[in-house]
């Protein structure tokens, strides 16, 4: 018998209540053994873990019980709930920063580890999440989860431009409209200009010649002289006339 075993024995006898609880004794009894708090633990967790995939996103998290206020407060089936939502609150931290994943423990660790300074006992567990879905990861910046949004145009043929081409021809306002819309695809596809346009570039200058000369025909139209709406013959036959006096 070990010298813990011997003082235990000496603790019993001088403390009935003190007595460990044994397979098939009462389940209501309260645990006084820290290693049991650790084996129930395990069992939960145990209950609850899947085996990690190779490659597969994880997250960590931990919980940790002072062990002086569980040893002799709690039974086996409060201690059992205890654990469970500890689990459950860890994978809901995890949850609420990545919301796309489904979160299940696939590690764990847990001590007894005692505080030097307060000489306090605290049982610690340590568990790795896996997420089963393999998600990607969500980014945030302010607060707010970053969506990266791409958007693809159909991409117009060589016949259709060269119909388009064609029935501007004499319509420079249908040719001006054609250059930008082949610029703006040439600019989301990557592409030269000469993979999307005819051997000739279509350019939008007819139009600019076009304004740039009413521009300058319209001070000449100010500048030229206008005769009034008057008939010079029906002057002359009225010059004449016999004056009255």
């Amino acid at each position: 018998m070990s010298l813990f075993n011997a003082r235990d024995k000496q603790l019993v006898e001088k403390n009935p209540y003190l007595k460990l609880p044994q397979e098939g004794a009462d389940a209501s009894a309260n645990i006084l053994d820290p290693l049991a708090l650790q084996n129930i633990l395990h069992a939960v967790i145990d209950d609850q873990k899947t085996a990690m995939e190779p490659g597969y996103r994880t997250r960590i998290n931990d919980s940790r019980w002072r062990v002086q206020n569980l040893l002799g407060n709690v039974n086996a089936e409060i201690w059992t709930s205890m654990v469970k939502a500890a689990v459950k609150g860890m994978g809901a931290t995890i949850h609420n920063a990545q919301p796309n994943g489904t979160w299940v423990p696939t590690d764990y660790e847990s001590r007894i580890a005692q505080n030097a300074k307060t000489q306090e006992s605290f049982l610690e567990v340590v568990v790795r999440f896996v997420d089963t879905n393999n998600a990607p990861e969500l980014a945030y910046q302010d607060g707010k989860p970053v969506v990266n949004v791409t958007v693809q145009s159909p991409g117009l043929d060589e016949k259709t431009i060269a119909a388009l081409t064609k029935k501007s021809e004499g319509d420079p306002e249908i040719k001006a409209l054609l250059s930008v819309v082949t610029q703006l695809l040439i600019n989301q596809q990557g592409n030269a200009p000469q993979a999307a346009l005819p051997a000739k570039p279509l350019r939008a200058t007819p139009v600019v010649e076009e304004e740039a000369a009413l521009v300058e025909e319209a001070p000449k139209a100010k500048r030229t002289k206008t005769s009034p709406n008057i008939d010079r013959e029906a002057l002359a036959a009225l010059s004449g006339l016999p004056t009255v006096e």
